[in-house]
Protein backbone atom coordinates (compact mmCIF):
# COMPACT_ATOMS: atom_id res chain seq x y z
CA UNK A 1 0.00 0.00 0.00
CA UNK A 2 1.79 3.45 -0.70
CA UNK A 3 1.42 5.78 1.76
CA UNK A 4 -1.26 8.23 -0.57
CA UNK A 5 -3.34 5.50 -0.44
CA UNK A 6 -2.55 4.48 3.52
CA UNK A 7 -3.34 8.19 4.04
CA UNK A 8 -6.51 8.02 2.11
CA UNK A 9 -8.31 4.79 4.00
CA UNK A 10 -7.05 6.20 7.27
CA UNK A 11 -8.89 9.63 6.66
CA UNK A 12 -12.42 6.85 5.59
CA UNK A 13 -11.68 4.98 8.45
CA UNK A 14 -11.31 7.81 10.93
CA UNK A 15 -14.27 9.57 9.75
CA UNK A 16 -16.33 6.48 9.34
CA UNK A 17 -15.39 6.12 13.28
CA UNK A 18 -16.11 9.92 14.29
CA UNK A 19 -19.55 10.07 12.25
CA UNK A 20 -20.70 6.37 14.14
CA UNK A 21 -18.72 7.86 17.66
CA UNK A 22 -20.94 11.01 17.24
CA UNK A 23 -24.40 9.02 16.03
CA UNK A 24 -23.89 6.90 19.60
CA UNK A 25 -23.28 9.63 21.52
CA UNK A 26 -25.81 11.98 19.56
CA UNK A 27 -29.48 12.01 22.46
CA UNK A 28 -28.35 8.71 23.24
CA UNK A 29 -29.98 9.34 26.61
CA UNK A 30 -32.12 11.83 25.64
CA UNK A 31 -33.47 10.98 22.44
CA UNK A 32 -35.98 7.50 22.28
CA UNK A 33 -36.14 4.60 19.78
CA UNK A 34 -38.99 5.35 17.43
CA UNK A 35 -40.67 1.80 16.04
CA UNK A 36 -43.42 2.43 12.99
CA UNK A 37 -47.07 1.25 14.13
CA UNK A 38 -50.79 1.35 13.23
CA UNK A 39 -54.12 0.60 14.74
CA UNK A 40 -55.68 -2.92 13.33
CA UNK A 41 -58.65 -4.08 14.49
CA UNK A 42 -57.89 -2.47 17.53
CA UNK A 43 -54.84 -3.89 18.28
CA UNK A 44 -51.86 -1.94 18.03
CA UNK A 45 -49.11 -3.31 15.36
CA UNK A 46 -45.75 -2.30 15.44
CA UNK A 47 -42.80 -2.98 13.15
CA UNK A 48 -39.57 -3.96 14.89
CA UNK A 49 -36.48 -4.58 12.57
CA UNK A 50 -34.77 -7.49 13.73
CA UNK A 51 -31.24 -9.74 13.26
CA UNK A 52 -28.49 -8.44 10.66
CA UNK A 53 -28.97 -8.08 8.09
CA UNK A 54 -32.24 -6.88 9.60
CA UNK A 55 -35.76 -8.78 9.23
CA UNK A 56 -38.80 -6.76 10.19
CA UNK A 57 -41.34 -8.27 12.21
CA UNK A 58 -44.77 -7.16 12.27
CA UNK A 59 -45.77 -7.52 16.04
CA UNK A 60 -48.60 -6.49 18.42
CA UNK A 61 -48.32 -4.44 21.44
CA UNK A 62 -48.82 -6.67 24.80
CA UNK A 63 -48.61 -5.33 28.28
CA UNK A 64 -49.04 -9.20 29.34
CA UNK A 65 -46.33 -11.25 28.14
CA UNK A 66 -43.01 -10.90 30.11
CA UNK A 67 -40.58 -11.09 26.91
CA UNK A 68 -41.33 -10.46 22.98
CA UNK A 69 -41.90 -13.09 20.98
CA UNK A 70 -41.99 -13.71 17.05
CA UNK A 71 -42.76 -16.38 14.67
CA UNK A 72 -39.82 -18.05 13.13
CA UNK A 73 -39.64 -20.11 10.11
CA UNK A 74 -39.14 -19.83 6.40
CA UNK A 75 -41.50 -16.84 5.76
CA UNK A 76 -40.78 -15.52 9.07
CA UNK A 77 -37.61 -15.03 11.33
CA UNK A 78 -34.98 -16.89 9.75
CA UNK A 79 -32.20 -17.24 12.67
CA UNK A 80 -30.03 -18.41 10.24
CA UNK A 81 -30.18 -15.47 8.31
CA UNK A 82 -28.75 -13.08 11.19
CA UNK A 83 -24.82 -12.85 12.08
CA UNK A 84 -26.15 -11.68 15.52
CA UNK A 85 -28.37 -14.04 16.84
CA UNK A 86 -27.41 -16.34 19.69
CA UNK A 87 -29.44 -18.72 21.65
CA UNK A 88 -29.51 -18.11 25.54
CA UNK A 89 -31.00 -20.39 28.44
CA UNK A 90 -34.86 -20.09 28.05
CA UNK A 91 -34.37 -17.21 25.03
CA UNK A 92 -32.61 -16.04 22.38
CA UNK A 93 -31.23 -12.48 21.49
CA UNK A 94 -30.35 -10.26 18.70
CA UNK A 95 -30.01 -6.66 17.38
CA UNK A 96 -32.72 -4.56 16.61
CA UNK A 97 -32.31 -1.96 14.57
CA UNK A 98 -34.31 1.25 15.33
CA UNK A 99 -34.20 5.36 14.86
CA UNK A 100 -33.77 7.60 17.31
CA UNK A 101 -36.19 10.41 17.46
CA UNK A 102 -38.10 12.53 19.21
CA UNK A 103 -40.76 12.74 17.16
CA UNK A 104 -38.55 15.79 14.08
CA UNK A 105 -35.63 15.79 12.77
CA UNK A 106 -32.99 14.32 12.93
CA UNK A 107 -33.30 10.61 13.01
CA UNK A 108 -30.14 8.69 14.18
CA UNK A 109 -29.89 4.98 13.14
CA UNK A 110 -29.25 3.28 16.52
CA UNK A 111 -28.58 -0.77 16.62
CA UNK A 112 -29.40 -2.21 20.22
CA UNK A 113 -27.72 -5.37 21.09
CA UNK A 114 -28.89 -8.65 22.94
CA UNK A 115 -32.65 -7.87 22.61
CA UNK A 116 -34.05 -10.90 24.14
CA UNK A 117 -36.94 -12.73 22.49
CA UNK A 118 -38.54 -15.68 21.83
CA UNK A 119 -40.11 -17.69 18.83
CA UNK A 120 -43.68 -18.14 19.45
CA UNK A 121 -47.13 -18.57 17.13
CA UNK A 122 -47.55 -15.13 17.01
CA UNK A 123 -45.43 -11.91 17.27
CA UNK A 124 -45.81 -9.71 20.47
CA UNK A 125 -44.07 -6.80 21.62
CA UNK A 126 -43.74 -7.07 25.84
CA UNK A 127 -44.13 -3.79 26.87
CA UNK A 128 -44.90 -5.04 30.24
CA UNK A 129 -42.76 -4.60 33.65
CA UNK A 130 -41.09 -7.26 33.83
CA UNK A 131 -36.95 -7.75 33.43
CA UNK A 132 -36.88 -8.97 29.39
CA UNK A 133 -39.68 -6.90 28.58
CA UNK A 134 -38.52 -4.14 26.28
CA UNK A 135 -38.97 -1.18 28.24
CA UNK A 136 -36.53 -2.66 30.81
CA UNK A 137 -34.05 -3.87 28.19
CA UNK A 138 -33.95 -0.47 26.38
CA UNK A 139 -33.35 1.38 29.67
CA UNK A 140 -30.37 -0.90 30.28
CA UNK A 141 -29.02 -0.64 26.92
CA UNK A 142 -29.39 3.46 26.45
CA UNK A 143 -28.17 5.03 29.06
CA UNK A 144 -30.44 7.68 30.70
CA UNK A 145 -33.45 6.48 28.42
CA UNK A 146 -35.28 4.88 31.37
CA UNK A 147 -38.13 2.33 31.88
CA UNK A 148 -40.57 4.80 29.19
CA UNK A 149 -42.30 3.98 26.57
CA UNK A 150 -44.93 6.25 24.65
CA UNK A 151 -47.77 5.74 22.23
CA UNK A 152 -50.45 7.89 19.85
CA UNK A 153 -52.88 5.64 18.49
CA UNK A 154 -54.14 4.75 15.75
CA UNK A 155 -51.42 5.62 13.78
CA UNK A 156 -48.66 7.53 15.88
CA UNK A 157 -45.18 5.71 16.19
CA UNK A 158 -44.26 3.81 19.49
CA UNK A 159 -41.53 5.20 21.21
CA UNK A 160 -39.30 3.25 23.13
CA UNK A 161 -37.42 5.21 25.87
CA UNK A 162 -38.24 8.40 27.47
CA UNK A 163 -37.20 12.04 25.40
CA UNK A 164 -35.85 14.77 27.86
CA UNK A 165 -36.62 17.56 24.90
CA UNK A 166 -40.43 16.33 24.57
CA UNK A 167 -42.29 14.75 21.93
CA UNK A 168 -42.68 16.73 18.82
CA UNK A 169 -45.14 17.21 15.73
CA UNK A 170 -46.40 18.95 13.18
CA UNK A 171 -49.20 21.56 13.98
CA UNK A 172 -50.83 25.02 14.55
CA UNK A 173 -52.08 26.87 11.38
CA UNK A 174 -47.93 27.20 10.38
CA UNK A 175 -47.48 23.41 10.25
CA UNK A 176 -44.14 23.81 12.51
CA UNK A 177 -42.85 21.30 15.09
CA UNK A 178 -45.06 21.29 18.55
CA UNK A 179 -43.23 20.10 21.86
CA UNK A 180 -46.92 17.92 22.79
CA UNK A 181 -45.22 17.50 26.13
CA UNK A 182 -45.86 21.31 26.62
CA UNK A 183 -49.61 19.72 26.92
CA UNK A 184 -49.13 16.68 29.00
CA UNK A 185 -51.59 15.92 32.31
CA UNK A 186 -50.21 13.37 34.70
CA UNK A 187 -51.46 10.81 37.14
CA UNK A 188 -50.54 8.28 39.30
CA UNK A 189 -49.44 5.19 37.28
CA UNK A 190 -49.96 1.64 39.18
CA UNK A 191 -47.36 -1.17 38.09
CA UNK A 192 -48.02 -4.51 39.02
CA UNK A 193 -44.66 -6.04 39.75
CA UNK A 194 -44.70 -8.66 37.27
CA UNK A 195 -46.76 -9.47 34.61
CA UNK A 196 -47.43 -13.23 35.80
CA UNK A 197 -49.56 -11.50 39.13
CA UNK A 198 -50.89 -8.59 37.00
CA UNK A 199 -54.43 -8.09 35.93
CA UNK A 200 -55.69 -9.90 32.60
CA UNK A 201 -55.28 -6.35 30.47
CA UNK A 202 -51.62 -6.14 31.85
CA UNK A 203 -49.68 -4.80 34.91
CA UNK A 204 -51.08 -1.23 34.40
CA UNK A 205 -54.08 1.13 36.01
CA UNK A 206 -55.05 4.20 37.31
CA UNK A 207 -57.39 5.49 40.03
CA UNK A 208 -60.42 7.28 38.75
CA UNK A 209 -62.31 9.45 41.17
CA UNK A 210 -65.44 9.92 39.35
CA UNK A 211 -67.03 10.38 35.69
CA UNK A 212 -68.70 13.85 34.38
CA UNK A 213 -71.19 13.58 31.73
CA UNK A 214 -71.78 16.91 29.83
CA UNK A 215 -71.62 18.91 33.42
CA UNK A 216 -73.07 16.32 35.68
CA UNK A 217 -70.88 14.56 37.72
CA UNK A 218 -72.06 11.06 38.76
CA UNK A 219 -70.53 11.54 42.23
CA UNK A 220 -68.78 7.79 42.12
CA UNK A 221 -66.47 5.78 44.62
CA UNK A 222 -63.05 5.59 42.80
CA UNK A 223 -62.23 2.85 41.09
CA UNK A 224 -59.33 0.87 39.04
CA UNK A 225 -59.34 1.47 35.40
CA UNK A 226 -56.83 -0.59 33.73
CA UNK A 227 -55.29 0.34 30.49
CA UNK A 228 -55.09 -2.12 27.69
CA UNK A 229 -53.38 -2.38 24.56
CA UNK A 230 -55.38 -4.99 23.05
CA UNK A 231 -58.88 -4.59 24.04
CA UNK A 232 -60.76 -2.47 21.28
CA UNK A 233 -63.39 -0.57 23.82
CA UNK A 234 -63.59 0.60 27.28
CA UNK A 235 -65.58 -1.59 28.87
CA UNK A 236 -67.39 -0.65 32.73
CA UNK A 237 -68.38 -2.69 35.61
CA UNK A 238 -72.48 -3.53 35.11
CA UNK A 239 -73.83 -1.18 37.72
CA UNK A 240 -71.25 1.63 36.49
CA UNK A 241 -72.14 0.98 33.10
CA UNK A 242 -75.64 1.54 33.63
CA UNK A 243 -74.96 5.02 35.19
CA UNK A 244 -72.66 6.19 32.93
CA UNK A 245 -74.90 4.98 29.53
CA UNK A 246 -77.88 6.61 31.24
CA UNK A 247 -76.17 9.81 32.29
CA UNK A 248 -75.12 9.86 28.44
CA UNK A 249 -78.68 9.41 26.98
CA UNK A 250 -80.40 11.58 28.98
CA UNK A 251 -77.10 14.30 28.13
CA UNK A 252 -77.63 14.11 24.37
CA UNK A 253 -81.59 14.21 25.06
CA UNK A 254 -82.61 10.82 24.54
CA UNK A 255 -83.56 10.70 27.94
CA UNK A 256 -83.46 6.71 29.00
CA UNK A 257 -85.83 5.37 26.36
CA UNK A 258 -84.55 2.69 24.04
CA UNK A 259 -81.70 4.13 21.78
CA UNK A 260 -83.27 5.33 18.25
CA UNK A 261 -81.83 2.90 15.91
CA UNK A 262 -82.73 -1.13 17.11
CA UNK A 263 -79.69 -2.91 18.34
CA UNK A 264 -80.99 -5.71 15.40
CA UNK A 265 -80.23 -3.26 12.72
CA UNK A 266 -76.89 -2.71 13.45
CA UNK A 267 -73.92 -5.06 12.88
CA UNK A 268 -72.36 -4.59 16.04
CA UNK A 269 -73.94 -6.94 18.50
CA UNK A 270 -71.39 -5.79 21.57
CA UNK A 271 -73.35 -2.39 21.78
CA UNK A 272 -76.45 -1.31 23.46
CA UNK A 273 -77.03 2.44 22.66
CA UNK A 274 -76.85 2.97 18.67
CA UNK A 275 -77.91 5.79 17.16
CA UNK A 276 -79.11 7.75 13.67
CA UNK A 277 -75.79 9.66 13.12
CA UNK A 278 -77.94 12.46 11.40
CA UNK A 279 -79.04 13.28 14.86
CA UNK A 280 -75.81 14.90 15.37
CA UNK A 281 -73.65 17.68 14.25
CA UNK A 282 -70.45 17.96 12.80
CA UNK A 283 -67.44 19.52 15.69
CA UNK A 284 -63.88 19.32 15.66
CA UNK A 285 -64.32 16.40 17.71
CA UNK A 286 -67.11 14.54 15.95
CA UNK A 287 -69.79 13.64 16.36
CA UNK A 288 -71.46 16.57 18.67
CA UNK A 289 -72.25 14.53 21.53
CA UNK A 290 -71.84 15.26 25.47
CA UNK A 291 -68.45 14.99 26.79
CA UNK A 292 -67.20 12.80 29.36
CA UNK A 293 -64.80 13.50 31.71
CA UNK A 294 -62.45 11.08 33.83
CA UNK A 295 -61.46 12.69 37.08
CA UNK A 296 -58.21 11.48 37.96
CA UNK A 297 -56.07 11.16 40.61
CA UNK A 298 -54.23 14.00 41.19
CA UNK A 299 -56.24 16.23 39.49
CA UNK A 300 -55.75 15.60 36.03
CA UNK A 301 -58.70 14.70 34.00
CA UNK A 302 -58.68 12.43 30.98
CA UNK A 303 -61.31 13.67 28.54
CA UNK A 304 -63.64 11.63 25.74
CA UNK A 305 -65.34 13.81 22.90
CA UNK A 306 -67.31 12.21 20.52
CA UNK A 307 -64.61 11.31 18.41
CA UNK A 308 -63.97 8.59 21.16
CA UNK A 309 -66.83 7.36 22.49
CA UNK A 310 -68.82 7.30 19.43
CA UNK A 311 -68.30 4.62 16.55
CA UNK A 312 -69.90 4.25 13.27
CA UNK A 313 -70.96 1.05 12.74
CA UNK A 314 -72.67 0.63 9.20
CA UNK A 315 -74.34 3.66 7.52
CA UNK A 316 -75.52 6.61 9.27
CA UNK A 317 -75.64 4.78 12.84
CA UNK A 318 -73.75 5.45 15.62
CA UNK A 319 -73.06 3.44 18.61
CA UNK A 320 -71.84 4.39 21.98
CA UNK A 321 -67.97 2.95 22.03
CA UNK A 322 -68.40 1.12 25.81
CA UNK A 323 -69.20 -2.16 26.85
CA UNK A 324 -71.18 -3.72 29.73
CA UNK A 325 -68.26 -6.10 31.43
CA UNK A 326 -70.11 -7.51 33.83
CA UNK A 327 -70.96 -7.56 37.18
CA UNK A 328 -67.77 -6.95 39.48
CA UNK A 329 -65.89 -7.23 36.52
CA UNK A 330 -62.41 -4.65 36.43
CA UNK A 331 -62.90 -1.74 34.57
CA UNK A 332 -60.60 -1.48 31.14
CA UNK A 333 -59.53 1.61 29.05
CA UNK A 334 -59.79 0.24 25.61
CA UNK A 335 -57.47 1.68 22.47
CA UNK A 336 -60.32 3.67 20.74
CA UNK A 337 -60.97 5.87 23.79
CA UNK A 338 -57.11 6.26 23.76
CA UNK A 339 -57.02 7.23 19.84
CA UNK A 340 -55.41 11.10 19.03
CA UNK A 341 -54.15 10.97 22.77
CA UNK A 342 -50.24 10.79 23.31
CA UNK A 343 -50.03 8.75 25.93
CA UNK A 344 -46.50 7.88 28.39
CA UNK A 345 -45.59 5.65 30.58
CA UNK A 346 -42.69 6.03 32.82
CA UNK A 347 -42.66 3.07 34.64
CA UNK A 348 -39.85 4.03 36.89
CA UNK A 349 -41.33 6.98 38.35
CA UNK A 350 -45.16 5.45 38.44
CA UNK A 351 -46.71 8.16 36.56
CA UNK A 352 -48.80 8.31 33.01
CA UNK A 353 -48.86 11.47 31.20
CA UNK A 354 -50.84 12.08 28.14
CA UNK A 355 -51.89 15.13 26.07
CA UNK A 356 -55.60 14.87 25.43
CA UNK A 357 -57.48 14.99 22.38
CA UNK A 358 -54.81 16.33 19.68
CA UNK A 359 -57.33 17.49 17.06
CA UNK A 360 -57.96 20.53 20.05
CA UNK A 361 -54.40 21.90 19.07
CA UNK A 362 -54.48 21.21 15.60
CA UNK A 363 -51.88 18.10 15.21
CA UNK A 364 -52.51 14.69 15.63
CA UNK A 365 -50.97 11.24 15.91
CA UNK A 366 -50.12 11.02 11.95
CA UNK A 367 -48.16 14.57 12.28
CA UNK A 368 -44.53 12.92 13.47
CA UNK A 369 -41.99 13.07 10.91
CA UNK A 370 -41.64 9.78 9.21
Amino acid sequence: MTMKNFFSTFLVMFTITMVFSSMATLHVSSTPLRANARLVDGVYTVSLPLGTPPQPQNVTITFTAPVSTVRCGSSAFQPSRSSTFRRRHGHSEDTLRLNQTNGRPPVVPTAVRHVAFRCGASGQAALGSDDLALPAQISRSLPGAGRVFTYCLPDGPLFLGGSRDGYFARGGPSGAYANLSNFFSHTTLHVSSSSRNSHVSGPYSISVRDIVVGTKPLDLAPFRLYISATTAYTRLEHKLYLRVRSAFRKAIGFGSSTPSVPLSTTSAARFDTCFNGTNFFDTLARPGVADIELKLSGGAVWPIFGWNSMVNVAGNVLCWAFVDAGVNASCVLGTYQQQQNLVEFDLAKSRLSFTGFLFAYRTSCGAFYQ
